[in-house]
């Protein structure tokens, strides 16, 4: 399988990158706040609880229930459900 890494992906198992709590951490930005307005934007935000992704969470998940129960662990979805993951993280940017 190839993999094609993005900006997005290599953010989530890392914590590092375009994500608002790795730039508050780094007294980048003062506010670790999601665009969502539902909590700091934390990669585990991003992947189940942010309302800016519900259409595209929705479909992971129902891709996800198919073999595993919901919700499962960043490293399980990056190696046994890739291709579904990797539509959703990439779907929209982190910034908007």
């Amino acid at each position: 399988m190839k993999l094609n890494h993005t900006g997005n992906l290599t953010t989530i198992p890392t914590g590092h990158g375009n994500i608002k709590t790795y730039f508050n951490r780094l007294q980048i930005s003062d506010d670790a706040t999601c665009p969502s307005g539902k909590g700091d934007q934390t990669t585990d935000h991003v992947i189940y609880n942010c309302g800016r992704l519900t259409e595209e969470m929705d479909k992971l998940r129902a891709a996800v229930t198919k073999t595993d129960a919901w919700p499962t662990g960043k490293w399980k979805l990056i190696k046994r459900h890739y291709n579904e993951f990797s539509k959703f993280i990439n779907s929209k940017s982190f910034e908007d």
